[in-house]
């Protein structure tokens, strides 16, 4: 019995964030053809066939035959007898009607015969290509989750801000967000000369002394895959002591665009772009 499987199989082409498919069919007839055991198996298969092929013929030849004696002997024989003839001839085809019923019909010997001979086979070549398909798919899975993950961890690392007077550390939280420190300071004094500098323009007076190396100032980004942006985060500003919403994305030349708002509105804010030091 020949049959198929079709195995979807992934070429992977990262360009422009695309994955192309692609498509592989498994021929298990010819997988199949291979196996020793296969071969054995067909043999006998193929020698009781022709073995019930010969009795069913050789019942045929004997049909034939008494059609043949009917038809030379028709015009001597008397109705009594040409009944009985015409009815042996009606048996005679039951017979070999019955006969290939038994060894060739949809449950005949030769369909019972292959399914224990050859259908074991046939099991195990394809539970072995399901095998195959269920560790390709499994790797497939992995590299497209390996592939998400870059693509969201692009972020982490360092950046300076677009005046170059600070960098500032993102990182991926437990939570699976992301997190931005200040990890460096171009000017780490208070104006009044004092050390280190700190978040004196503060909204909260409880958090006006906190310094500003090692602050948190971004809070929050979750990555959206379709749009391939950062969002629903917010960013504090220490230069004016406030906070904004905001989203992110990369630039084409690696820069980091980051887009601050108000009241859940993008156009009401600000922008600015961070580069890697």
């Amino acid at each position: 019995m020949k049959f198929k499987v079709l195995l979807i199989a992934f070429t992977f082409f990262i360009s422009s964030s695309a994955i192309a498919q692609r498509y592989g069919v498994v021929d298990t007839d010819y997988i199949l053809k291979s196996l020793p055991e296969y071969a054995q198996a067909k043999s006998q298969v193929d020698k009781l066939s022709e073995q019930w092929s010969g009795e069913v013929s050789a019942l045929q030849s004997e049909l034939e035959s008494l059609k043949d004696a009917l038809d030379a002997e028709r015009i001597l024989l008397s109705p009594e007898k040409l009944e009985k003839r015409e009815k042996g001839i009606l048996d005679k085809h039951a017979e070999v009607l019955a006969l290939q019923q038994k060894y060739f019909g949809p449950t005949g010997e030769l369909f019972v015969k292959r399914n224990q001979l050859v259908q074991p086979i046939q099991d195990k070549v394809f539970g072995a290509v399901q095998d195959v398909v269920k560790k390709w798919l499994l790797l497939t899975f992995l590299f497209c989750l390996s592939v998400s993950i870059q693509a969201q961890d692009q972020i982490i690392g360092q950046w300076h801000n677009a005046e170059k007077s600070s960098i500032v550390r993102v990182y991926k939280a437990t939570n699976g967000k992301y997190y931005g420190k200040i990890a460096w300071l171009e000017e780490d004094f208070n104006a009044d000369g004092t050390t280190p500098r700190v978040d004196e323009l503060n909204p909260d007076e409880g958090r006006k002394n906190t310094p500003l190396l090692n602050l948190i100032i971004l809070k929050g980004l979750e990555y959206n895959e379709a749009e391939k942006q950062w969002q629903n985060g917010t960013i504090y500003d220490p230069e004016n002591g406030k906070t904004y919403e905001c989203y992110c994305e990369l630039n084409a030349d690696g820069s980091l665009y980051f887009k601050g708002y108000v009241l859940g509105i993008t156009w009401l804010g600000r922008s600015t772009t961070w580069t890697r030091p």
